[in-house]
């Protein structure tokens, strides 16, 4: 019996070692895992846009070889470089993110894929891309999974994650519905949060690659700790404290609700003349043939102007019309901050600039402008729009954008803005 009762404890014994081996081997991995990660996060914000050149590159690229990936050719006239860092749980085929299996799911019990006992960081994804021997974008993702076990964390059967990407391109698009309050704030990038992900916390910020590198450091600053302390990360905003001010998810899983603005509502479009130029797919210059024409309101309380123009010139992209062709053009009003405001009233013989988003479809009739759509043209504010034309260089190719698989170039949808 005593034989019998020390085997038993022998065995006890044996799979509790065997049992710490594990859990130490995968701290001692993720802990590997981190320190890589944070010195490809300062690596990546090392890079300058439109100033790091083909030779900086290539120095990353040597630093970097064993985890980097390209696809095709990388010569200094176009090359997309990738760089991946991932524990266990993180399935990698082709540079591409595949999700785990049960079995990978079963293991990181044992804290060697770290997912369970503690949460951890399961995966960071950075990447520039080079053209003409210039390098033109950069971008990083994160994925950090939360333990379920700690309070207040998503009810998930295995932790749930936070992904966080951040990622730089020429133009940002016009903005639609809230993104003119939002960007009003901060208008070289726009975040948002993509839905359907039931199991992980969401957001994604796209900065102007014209931003200061300083800025860029600052909304990407991931806060590495948290995969390696006792207990997780449970929001966006613990893992990259720039969140605070975006409120992408409510509370519990987000910051308390904003609190109502103090900001004055502005007159017409709350973003900079800059911004517009750089972000309008087309611009065109036109004189006021006579003043607006109030039409009344719509079953939403929108009002809308009407007036006809004569188009002088484009300024940026193809423009629609013909110079001296006499266009109809509708200002509608916007909300803003629950308000709303007047469309922008047109005055005969005066110049305006109409700015054109690559979704504006233009009838042959007219075109339907928001308070964004319209700006006043004289010296002044034709110097600040050429001066955001400028900023929206022209790429080669299809953007670098980030999806559930990383970092990959194809057409450019309305939800990857």
């Amino acid at each position: 019996m005593r034989r019998v009762k020390r085997m038993v404890q022998g065995c006890l014994l044996t799979l509790l070692l065997i049992f710490l081996a594990l859990c130490t081997a995968g701290e001692i991995r993720q802990r590997i895992l981190v320190h890589r990660a944070a010195s490809l996060l300062s690596d990546i914000h090392s890079l300058r846009l439109h100033q790091s050149n083909w030779n900086d590159a290539q120095r990353f690229i040597a630093h970097w070889g064993r985890w980097g990936h390209y696809d095709g050719t990388c010569t200094p006239e176009d090359c997309l470089y990738v760089i991946t860092l991932h524990d266990l749980t993180a399935q990698i085929n082709n540079n591409a993110v595949e999700w785990p299996s049960r079995t990978t799911y079963f293991l990181s019990a044992f804290r060697l894929l770290p997912r369970q006992w503690g949460g951890g960081l399961r995966l960071m994804q950075a990447m520039f891309l080079v053209q003409n021997g210039i390098v033109v974008r950069s971008g990083v993702w994160i994925d950090m999974t939360q333990s379920p076990f700690a309070k207040g964390a998503q009810p998930v059967c295995c932790g749930a994650e936070l992904i966080m990407s951040v990622r730089s391109q020429a133009s940002l698009g016009m903005p639609e519905g809230k993104q003119e309050e939002q960007r009003s704030h901060h208008p070289d990038y726009t975040t948002w949060r993509p839905g359907g992900c039931t199991f992980c916390l969401m957001g994604r910020a796209t900065y102007a690659d014209s931003m200061p590198s300083e800025d860029v450091a600052k909304i990407s600053d991931f806060q590495l700790s948290c995969a390696t302390r006792w207990s997780s990360c449970l929001t966006l905003e613990e893992l990259d404290p720039a969140a605070h001010s975006w409120h992408l998810y409510e509370s519990p899983w987000g910051d308390p609700p904003k609190k109502p603005s103090s900001q004055q509502m502005p007159v017409g479009c709350a973003l900079p003349l800059y911004a517009l130029g750089r972000d309008a797919s087309r611009i065109v210059s036109v004189e006021a043939l006579e003043d607006g024409v109030s039409l009344g309101k719509d079953s939403d309380g929108i009002e809308y102007e009407s007036s006809r123009v004569r188009v002088i010139a484009g300024l940026k992209g193809d423009s629609p019309w013909r110079s001296n062709s006499i266009q109809k053009v509708l200002s509608s009003g916007a909300p803003f901050d629950g308000k709303l405001r007047k469309p922008a009233h047109l005055v005969k013989t005066r110049r305006y600039l109409l700015i054109l988003g690559k979704e504006d479809d233009v009838p042959r009739d007219k075109v339907v402008l928001g308070i964004c759509g319209i700006a006043g043209e004289d010296a002044a504010s034709d110097q600040e729009v050429r001066r955001g034309v400028v900023m929206d260089d022209q790429l080669k190719g299809f953007e670098p954008i980030v999806s559930f698989g990383g970092f990959a170039r194809r057409r450019l949808e309305p939800w990857d803005q």
